[in-house]
């Protein structure tokens, strides 16, 4: 019994060893100290370093990010709670983003508590994930456009008038009398002013065109929300409808990049953007009634 006992044990481990080395994600496992005591290949392959390697974890991390991590990992260790985290990092010179997850584990032994820590390679996944932000973004302001360069005939054609009524009234010939001064100052600030008019609506679109990137700062939400309800009154679709806002002025900043949460008023995509930022998007809908859609940030 005992040496069936043997092999039924030697078989499930070299099952698991199997599995283990053929997982495309990178898998330590580390002692209560943050120490590798093992490591499979993919893991290897993520942070380069040996297959065999072994010792504090630290060593193989790039200098500024390891007490980032060690900092999760010791707080994963504290809660006894799955926790997950994205970094990039430069590893090998190539930039890399990675997500860790790490997860305490329970031993049997007098060995303590270890804890798995999964490394996953998004990279591609995130390109990619930008990439379809930035088209999205660029076909919304493709919509925008046109209702931009119908938004700006106004401004231009009060620019245009005041500029040929001053001209008029100077080409008469030398015994024309001079314009009055007031009538000057009037004309010349309505140009003034339909000209800053014509900036402000080009600006706000090239701040939505351009990339925001991924950098997350303290953000005025009703903000993001009057910006992008700015940016669909030069919409020709929506020159019918009314758009309301109920705004709480004592909402506090929330860690987030703002392009991006304007993107969630506008755009197909708003569920990734969401996620990416820690928070949810909850749907209420009823026939005929319309629909709401309550986008949940954390503090």
């Amino acid at each position: 019994m005992v040496a069936d006992r043997t092999r039924e044990l030697d078989t499930q481990k070299r099952f698991v060893e199997v599995v283990l080395e053929t997982l495309p994600l990178g898998v330590f496992v580390l002692d209560a100290d943050l120490n590798v005591v093992r490591v499979n290949r993919a893991g290897a392959r993520a942070l380069a370093c040996e297959a065999d390697a072994r010792g504090p974890l630290a060593r193989f991390l790039p200098g500024d990010r390891a007490p980032l991590v060690q900092g999760f990992l010791r707080e994963a260790f504290h809660s006894r709670r799955v926790g997950s985290i994205e970094e990039e990092m430069i590893i090998a010179g190539d930039s890399k983003i990675f997500r860790l997850t790490a997860a305490p584990v329970e031993s049997a032994s007098d060995r303590g508590t270890h804890a798995v820590l999964l490394v996953e390679d998004v990279t591609l996944a995130k390109g990619l994930e930008r990439r379809m932000l930035l088209t999205e973004r660029l076909t919304t302001a493709g919509r925008l456009a046109a209702g931009v360069a119908h938004e700006l005939n106004n401004p231009l054609a009060t620019i245009a008038g005041c500029a040929e009524s001053l001209q008029g009234r100077l080409g008469h010939g030398e015994s024309a009398a001079m314009p009055e001064v007031g009538d000057f100052r009037h004309y010349l600030g309505l140009i003034e002013e339909e000209a800053y008019r014509c900036k402000e609506i080009t600006g706000s679109l090239l701040q939505f065109v351009r990339d925001p990137g991924s950098r997350r700062e303290p953000t005025d939400l009703n903000g993001a929300v009057l910006k992008a309800v700015e940016l669909l009154s030069h919409q020709s679709r929506f020159a019918a409808s009314r758009v309301a806002t109920d705004l709480d002025p004592t909402l506090p900043p929330v860690a987030a990049n703002e392009g991006q949460l304007r993107q969630v008023c506008l755009g197909p995509i708003a569920q990734g953007i969401v996620v990416d930022h820690g928070g949810r998007i909850e749907v209420r809908s009823a026939p005929g009634k319309g629909s709401v859609f309550r986008v949940v940030l954390p503090l």
